[in-house]
């Protein structure tokens, strides 16, 4: 399953976009949800695969949202 993920990102980045018809210098990629769900963990094991096959040419990252109470503007990076 990974190597076909892994292929259709690749094809992705193949495609051709605009007038006139250029590849893209970037290609940016979602993966949402919870790190924990297994519903996405073919997807994290690709994209890990991914960095250890394209180090020069693939960057992987990682956000989350933290909330701030708009009272005093604290952001809150834990549950109570």
């Amino acid at each position: 399953m990974t190597n076909r993920i892994i292929k259709w990102i690749e094809d992705v980045a193949q495609l051709t976009i605009g007038s006139p018809a250029q590849q893209p210098e970037i290609v940016l990629i979602e993966v949402g949800g919870t790190i924990g769900d297994i519903e996405s963990m073919s997807y994290y094991e690709a994209l890990r695969q991914m960095i250890h096959q394209k180090p020069d040419n693939f960057c992987l990252l990682f956000l989350t949202f933290v909330p701030s109470i708009s009272a005093n503007n604290e952001q809150k990076t834990k549950i109570a």
